[in-house]
């Protein structure tokens, strides 16, 4: 069974919150360009609409 990145995001956070030991999964590259871009789109669309500041 693969990961999606945002599952493999929740179960890491998870882990953290229960103890400081490192949490490494492994993903393949599509998801994370896939994500990534969805990420980079958001952002671009919040700059445009003023809901995000610009540095």
């Amino acid at each position: 069974m693969a990961l999606k990145v945002e599952q493999a995001f929740d179960l890491s956070d998870t882990d953290a919150e229960r103890s400081a030991a490192a949490c490494a999964v492994a993903l393949n590259k599509e998801p994370m360009v896939e994500c990534m871009r969805s990420n980079i789109t958001l952002m671009k669309w919040m700059i445009a609409e003023g809901r995000m500041p610009v540095p």
